[in-house]
């Protein structure tokens, strides 16, 4: 195990979260949680690297648009094709986006994709608190 220092925490898990960390890492539910963030947040990373250069600079701004009143659990995460689909064409004019682009650019993508975008979404909106930061630094 790396040297690191580290900063205890309490954390409510449900059950079934708790018995796949510990199947995880020989029962150590801790070192399964690690390794399971770990693993994720790896997977986030490549998956924001691989859509990178998918969107413009006019669809990250719709997309951020669209996003601010979606809640993304589990089982929603490739919910911004739904979102893509209801939303009028006014809105679509206003960004200068063009709607079955953008569909077909959202359909195309693979679930951790989505999970990445919609993580990069999060963050952007938490990070920028809808400050002026550059939008194209969405996926960065």
């Amino acid at each position: 195990m790396e040297n690191r220092k580290e900063k205890r925490f309490l954390i409510a898990l449900p059950d079934k979260l708790k018995q796949a960390a510990r199947a995880r890492d020989e029962g150590s539910l801790n070192e399964g949680i690690r390794k399971s963030l770990e693993r994720y947040y790896s997977l986030l990373d490549i998956s924001r690297h691989e859509i990178k250069g998918l969107f413009s600079t006019a669809e990250k701004a719709f997309l951020l648009n669209i996003a601010i009143s979606t809640f993304f659990d589990t089982h929603s995460m490739d919910g911004l094709i739904a979102d893509a689909e209801d939303t009028l064409g006014t809105e679509y004019e206003y960004y200068s986006v063009k709607r079955d682009t953008l569909i077909a650019k959202l359909k195309g993508m693979t679930l951790s994709q989505h999970h990445a975008l919609v993580d990069a979404l999060e963050r952007f909106k938490i990070a920028s608190n809808f400050s002026q930061a550059p939008i194209d630094s969405l996926l960065d």
